[in-house]
């Protein structure tokens, strides 16, 4: 932390991604003295955060500017197409799980996230589940967005009654 800066070349720290996105709205900088070349990022690797909740990560899309990864960030590239479910899965994360030191903060080790069984079908059928995984989600995705959609409807709806009842507009009635 003590050598970044506002200019050089970008560090992808923990806190830079979650939920599958990197946020590059406070990226921080390095100069290029400090930096390893083998922790270059590239296009469709996948970042995954070491410390913290084990459930982070993020794919890496279309990179504008060379970008590295700070420590405690692990990196998986040339995966097979149904990586980034897997790591959200059960399967991965109680191998994960069981790897934790009984610390406060859980902590892996890249080589714990190297050991980890992944079982691999052919790729013609990584792509159908990949395809329905996408369209599946996608769809429960849009459920959720309906759902909070409503939820904020009803606290609009909640917040005006509770104005109405105290400007007289609405007639308070009691069940005796």
């Amino acid at each position: 932390a003590d050598l970044f800066s506002d200019d050089g070349i970008a560090v992808l720290r923990m806190s830079d991604f979650s939920e599958g996105k990197i946020n590059f709205d406070d990226i921080k900088r390095t100069s290029e003295s400090n930096i390893k070349k083998e922790f270059l990022l590239k296009d469709f690797d996948i970042v995954i955060g070491l410390s913290g909740s084990i459930k982070n990560f993020a794919i890496v899309e279309k990179i504008n500017e060379p970008i590295y990864i700070n420590q405690r960030v692990a990196v998986l590239r040339d995966s097979q197409p149904l990586i980034k479910w897997i790591i959200q899965s059960n399967i991965y994360i109680s191998q994960i799980i069981s790897k934790l030191p009984n610390t406060t903060i859980a902590n892996v080790s890249a080589s714990d996230v190297q050991d980890v069984y992944i079982p691999i079908v052919s790729i013609l059928e990584q792509l159908s589940i990949e395809k329905f995984l996408h369209s599946e989600t996608a769809r429960i995705d849009n459920l959720i967005k309906n759902i909070e959609k409503s939820i904020s409807l009803l606290r609009e709806r909640r917040e005006s009654l509770i104005e109405k009842v105290f400007s007289g507009e609405i007639e308070p009635y009691y069940n005796q």
